[in-house]
């Protein structure tokens, strides 16, 4: 802006303003509208900018859209102007016509629309299914589906078909997918094939270029249909005789094709031809029926189907089973029977066929029923008409034999089949008779009686009642002469119901008289009775039997001619026409006396010391003069131990057998007595005389004595089967001599051995077994008690044997004094030589002309002999640490030579103690090379030297089983000695001498091998004990010879040779030493002669002499004088000591030659003696 005046306009404001004219409504509307992508439910709207937006209207701000669906605005909205151009519209109809037009607007409004479009949306599935779906069953196996058509509003596009799924619920399978094509107002679809009665799911949607929603998931089962299978697990058991249950399962579920209403059974009888089927229904879910009014253990066939509403499926496979058995409606026909014998009746009968209504099962047996038809006419005590018996048989037997009938009986007999139910009835009765027999029991009553000596007589009654079995015709009486009487106690009866005769019974008969008559016998006994009897030949009689007769009417007979005061035996039988029945035996005698003597007596056996078998023969009749009762023995002791007994002390025994005793073992009887036996013999008449004496004696031991042995040589032993030892043969002539040849007995007696031990704890078991003898027992022998049982020394021991190994024996005996002497003496020779040479040195410094200060001549002159002399004496005393102090070293050089003599003298001194000291011990050793002081030993198991190498103060390391195992330990050097019985080392010498062990010496044990008592042998102590001491002189002569023949085994030559070898090492050491020391002794003086001269004169004229060689000539001259006497004086030294170590060979060569004659072949040859 300006003012302005008249003049003009003024200067302009500043800055300058800039405004605009308002807005307004804008009067054109966008240019070129169109479409852009469309689908189903968008569509985009394109358009261009007006061309001169504020020509018109103003600023534009925005664009409107109208969205136009048919008559209806469907939706407007605004996009900003200036943007992009396009605006997308959403959530439109789906195949459906839209008009959209545009305007564009300022803030005063819009007004002014372009022209609309015409737009259509794209297609889209349906938003809904068909509606009324329905599905209808055709038949068990189609479907049909009906449908109406997808409202046109709800299509979104041209519908072109629908589809419908299909399924079988439940199992899994794919969907089946049906399509039906768009063609009218009502669509249907027809699906065949499907399985019957099965449950299926099933869809439906409507499809325009993509399908829509499928409509809710419905279910429609197929129609039913015949089952196809019929019911499972089909049984079929008989419930009674009529009646049969059959059950079965459901058909399986795969298999029904429908609702099972009923079941249908079909059943036929498989005894009818052609078949005949019968049937019944049961309604379902029953699944059982009961088939009654059957017939009788019949074979039925079954066979069963189901049923749905479409009709009754197929049939099962025919099974069968019978009905259960009944009770027989028929008996077995043709009963036949006859008599077999006099006990027995034979029956037989038709065999039954399984016929329906007659047997009704299967025929398991038959019951044959028997009475007594009369017992009034079968004369029977015990019969009764109303007892009926019974005998079954099985099949398939159709004969049968009835047993231990009455004899001569009628009987009535009726038969019976039955099954495993019932039993039949029974047939009508038969009556037959048993046959005639003999009779059943002898005659009643009978009795027999002496007549005279040679004739005795019998008398009867009646057969009892009933058991005739028939008519009697007659009576038999057999007789026969008896062996040797009847029994003892049937005589006693016999005795007492004899009547015609009197006499006193056993039992009361009073054998005062006969004691009294008997020197006052006693009739105590402790005997075991041994009965005996005669033997028979064939049939077991020595006499035959004959036979007397008697008619029916009579009741008894007299038999005659018969043996004098013999016993026969009378059997008494009654006759039928089928012979004699059974017989009535008893005993009768004739007139009897006293027996004239007594049996003859012998002994049998001696079992053993205390007792005897006795025995007594039969008497003969014509000694006997009848049946001999009793027998009486006496016996009373008539010497004993030789000694004849005064008959005040001979004790009678009085003794009664009963007959047939023939023998009886007595005992508690005195050993080594002889006894007197006799014999009487006791009949009706009473006792007889009595025999002559027999004479027996008791033996002194038992037949048998029991010992036990413990396998321990050379003591005791066995060796192929058989036992061996020093300890056997002596035991066994103990116990001949002390038991001696018991004569008409056992003979000698028998030692029986058990074994061998194992150990001697087994061993010690044994002895308190009551064992007669066990050995060997080793102890000390002033044991007279071992165990608590007698013992009896035998063999003592001359000691324990000690054994080391051969070089810590020549170590330690021979060579250790030989060796140390040796040593000695070499170290003795060399330090005299050292000293020798150290005083020689010690004085040429002390007196060398060179040294200035010689101030030490009085200790070391300047002469060699004196001079030398004091050297040695120094040396001596220096080395040998004694140190008088008469003569020292002076000067530095003497000092200094003086420390290492000083130090050597400390080991010489040393050295020499320990030479001297080994020498001492040496002998010691040699003193006492058996010793087991404090030393480490093996020694065997369980043994008593054990026990002496503790006294010793021996240490047992170790224990071994045998031999080898002893050497081997003592070689292992776990141990220093070994230690063993001196007689057990040398019955196994050859095992001890072994290469590498030697003999020590023997160590005194005290011990013994012997014998412990027991049992029955305790009595034979003292007379072991007597016979040992007699001969035991004779038994130490025996061990120390085997002892001495040990030690020459152990001469070893290798010994001789090694102590040989040891002298001609000494012979050469001591030449060798004499060499040396000639050879010293020569040089020393030499050194000397030569510092002699050179003493004595000047240099000038020593070395004027040693030019000429006139010092050298004289010394050489007197040097090989004394030379040749120090050799002479050595070679008597040596000759001496050869005549000495000569005669020591030639003594050790004559000493070994005294043993060859003890030595084999083969050691002579290895010896080469």
């Amino acid at each position: 802006m300006c003012g302005k005046t008249s003049v003009g306009y003024g200067v302009w404001s500043n800055p300058l303003i800039t405004i605009s004219t308002d807005e307004w409504i804008p009067q054109l509307p966008p240019l070129n509208v169109r479409s852009g992508n469309i689908t189903g439910t968008t569509i985009q709207l394109l358009f261009d900018n007006i061309a001169d937006p504020f020509s018109n209207f103003g600023y534009p701000i925005a664009s409107k859209i109208n969205v136009t669906a048919v008559s209806n605005i469907f939706q407007q909205q605004e996009i900003q102007y200036g943007g992009p151009n396009s605006a997308i519209i959403t959530g439109l109809n789906e195949y459906t016509n839209y008009s959209l037009s545009v305007a564009v607007g300022t803030r005063r409004g819009f007004l002014v629309f372009a022209q609309s479009i015409l737009v259509r949306t794209d297609f889209g599935p349906p938003s809904l299914p068909p509606d009324d779906i329905f599905a209808q069953k055709i038949n068990s196996t189609a479907l049909r589906f009906r449908f109406e058509l997808i409202p046109p509003d709800d299509r979104n596009g041209l519908i072109t078909k629908y589809l419908v799924n299909i399924r079988q619920l439940n199992v899994d399978t794919s969907w089946t997918t049906y399509e039906v094509l768009e063609n009218g107002a009502v669509k249907s679809l027809h699906i065949g094939g499907l399985e019957k009665w099965r449950d299926y799911e099933f869809t439906v949607a409507g499809c325009t270029i993509v399908c829509g929603v499928e409509s809710a998931i419905a279910i429609i089962r197929t129609d039913q249909d015949l089952p196809e299978v019929p019911p499972a697990n089909r049984t079929a058991g008989p419930e009674t005789s009529t009646s049969i249950k059959v059950q079965w399962d459901v058909v399986p579920e795969g298999f029904r094709r429908g609702i099972i209403t009923a079941y249908h059974v079909m059943y036929k009888d498989d005894t009818i031809e052609p078949p005949d089927w019968k049937e019944t229904s049961i309604t379902a879910p029953t699944q059982e029926v009961v088939l009654s009014t059957l017939k009788f253990f019949t074979s039925y066939s079954f066979k069963i189907a189901a049923e749905t509403v479409k009709g009754r499926g197929n049939h099962s496979i025919e099974f069968s089973t019978k009905t259960l058995e009944d009770v027989p409606e028929v008996f077995p026909s043709n009963l036949t029977c006859i008599n077999g014998s006099s006990s027995t009746i034979d029956c037989g009968w038709d065999q039954m066929l399984q016929v329906h209504g007659q047997v009704n099962g299967i025929i398991v047996g038959y019951r044959i029923y028997y009475n007594v038809l009369d017992c009034s006419k079968a004369e029977l005590a015990d019969c009764n008409e109303n007892t009926t018996f019974v005998d079954e048989v099985t099949v398939p037997d159709l004969l049968h034999t009835i047993s231990n009938l009455k004899n001569y009986t009628e009987y009535e007999i009726q038969i019976e089949l039955f099954n495993s139910l019932a039993t039949g009835p029974k047939s009508p009765k038969i009556i037959i008779s048993t046959d005639e027999d003999i009779p059943e029991s002898p005659p009643t009553n009978v009795e027999g009686f002496t007549m005279s000596t040679t004739s005795v007589s019998i008398y009867w009654d009646d057969v009892p009642w009933g058991t005739s079995h028939g008519i009697i015709t007659g009576y038999v009486c057999y007789y026969r002469r008896m062996n040797d009487g009847p029994p003892a106690d049937e005589l006693r009866i016999l005795m007492q119901e004899n009547q015609k005769r009197k006499r006193r019974s056993i039992e009361s008969f009073e054998m005062d008289d006969y004691l009294t008559r008997n020197q006052n016998m006693s009739s105590e006994s402790t005997l075991t009775l041994t009965r005996q009897r005669r033997a028979l030949p064939s049939g077991g009689y020595l006499y035959p039997e004959e036979a007397q007769y008697a008619n029916a009417s009579e009741s008894g007979m007299i038999i005659e001619d018969l043996v004098l005061y013999q016993w026969y035996t009378l059997r008494l039988a009654a006759m039928t026409s089928k012979g004699p029945g059974p017989t009535f035996d008893l005993n009768v005698s004739c007139a009897q006396a006293v027996p004239v003597t007594g049996p003859n007596i012998t002994i049998y056996d001696k079992f053993s010391f205390t007792e005897l078998t006795l025995n007594w023969s039969t008497l003969s009749y014509a000694d006997s003069q009848g049946t001999v009762l009793d027998y009486n023995i006496i016996y009373y002791p008539v010497r004993r131990n030789g000694i004849d007994l005064a008959p005040v002390d001979q004790d009678v025994t009085s003794l009664w057998f009963e007959f047939p005793t023939q023998g009886v073992e007595l005992n508690n009887l005195e050993p080594f007595v002889t006894y007197a036996f006799q014999s009487a013999a006791q009949t009706f008449a009473g006792p007889g005389t009595f025999s002559k004496p027999f004479y027996a004696e008791t033996c002194r031991c038992e037949k048998n004595f029991k010992a036990v042995y413990r396998n321990h040589m050379p003591y005791f032993g066995i060796e192929n089967g058989e036992q061996i030892g020093l300890l056997k043969n002596l035991v066994t002539a103990a116990t001949n001599l002390c038991c001696g040849n018991c004569s008409n007995g056992h003979g000698a007696t028998n030692i029986i051995w058990e074994g061998p031990m194992t150990s001697v704890s087994e061993l010690n078991d044994a002895i308190f077994d009551d064992t007669d003898f066990v050995l060997p027992i080793e102890t000390d022998k002033i044991n007279t008690y071992y165990k608590s049982r007698p013992f009896v020394g035998i063999l003592d021991s001359p000691g324990v044997s000690v054994f080391s190994l051969k070089v810590e024996y020549l170590n330690l005996t021979n060579n250790m004094i030989l060796n140390g002497v040796l040593i000695l003496w070499s170290f003795v020779a060399i330090v005299a030589l050292i000293v020798m040479a150290l005083g020689l040195i010690m004085w040429i410094v002390q007196c060398h002309p060179l040294q200035l200060n010689r101030t030490n001549q009085e200790a070391f002159p300047d002469t060699f002999s004196h001079g030398a002399g004091a050297g040695l004496w120094w040396a001596f005393n220096t080395v040998l640490r004694i140190g008088y102090g008469d003569i020292v070293a002076t000067g530095k050089l003497g000092r200094i030579f003086s420390i290492p003599i000083i130090a050597v003298g400390i080991a010489i001194s040393a050295t020499l103690i320990a030479g001297v000291s080994s020498i001492l011990l040496a002998y010691s050793v040699q003193k006492t090379e058996g010793s087991i002081f404090s030393k480490k030993v093996v020694a065997m198991n369980e043994s008593y030297d054990q026990l002496v190498i503790k006294r010793m103060a021996g240490i047992i390391s170790q224990t071994a089983g045998d031999t080898e195992e002893l050497i081997e330990v003592l070689r292992s050097k776990r141990v220093d000695r070994m230690a063993v019985d001196a007689i057990y080392a040398a019955y196994h010498s050859e095992k001890m001498s072994d290469p590498d062990v030697i003999f020590r010496g023997i160590k005194e044990s005290g011990a013994t091998q012997g014998i412990v008592f027991g049992g029955r042998a305790l009595r034979l102590e003292k007379c072991f004990r007597k016979y040992f001491h007699d001969k035991k002189v004779e038994l130490i002569e025996r061990i120390k010879a085997i002892i001495d023949a040990d030690k020459r085994n152990y001469a070893d030559s290798e010994l001789l040779d090694k102590r040989n070898a040891m002298i001609k090492y000494e012979s050469d050491i001591w030449m060798f030493l004499i060499k040396v020391l000639g050879g010293a002794f020569l040089g020393a003086f030499i050194i000397g002669c030569i510092y002699h001269c050179r003493h004595h004169r000047t240099n000038r004229v020593m070395a004027y002499v040693i030019t000429h060689k006139t010092c050298d000539h004289f010394y050489e001259k007197e040097a090989r004088q004394m030379l040749k006497k120090f050799e002479e004086h050595f070679e008597k030294k040596i000759n001496k000591i050869e005549v000495k170590h000569a005669f020591e060979r030639e003594y050790l060569i004559k000493n070994m030659r005294k043993y060859v004659e003890w030595l084999t072949p083969d050691q002579v040859n290895k010896y080469k003696f």
